[in-house]
């Protein structure tokens, strides 16, 4: 449902021909979308938790730039981003509190074990 409200206030961005701003939000979107792409490698498949920290921060960021600039071309497009703002800011604090309960994660052998315990 958040990829397509995604979809359907881009698709109304790129429409706003006369919108001064249309470009630069444009711009806005692919770039947080790309920072979007790389949290999951770094969290998932990588397991470096402060590092996918810092990117989704750098997401928060970079979709509250988008929000404001899709709200400036079109207000309804701004609106229909504030699910995914809402669900990114989440995710940032779920990632926080992931990294303050394994604060050695991703320093081990590769292992995929974020605590090892031994009987």
């Amino acid at each position: 449902v958040l990829y397509f409200m995604m979809g359907l206030a881009f698709a109304m961005v790129c429409a706003a021909w006369g919108s001064r701003l249309r470009k630069w939000a444009i711009i806005a979107f692919i770039v947080q979308l790309a920072i979007n792409l790389a949290w999951s490698p770094t969290f998932f498949a990588a397991r470096q938790i402060e590092q996918a920290l810092w990117v989704i921060v750098a997401l928060d960021v970079a979709l509250i730039v988008t929000v404001v600039l899709f709200f400036k071309v079109r207000k309804w497009a701004g609106v229909l981003l504030l699910p995914y703002l809402a669900w990114a800011l989440f995710a940032t604090v779920l990632n926080w509190q992931f990294l303050e309960a394994n604060p050695d994660a991703g320093e081990g052998e590769g292992t995929g074990a974020v605590q090892r315990m031994t009987l």
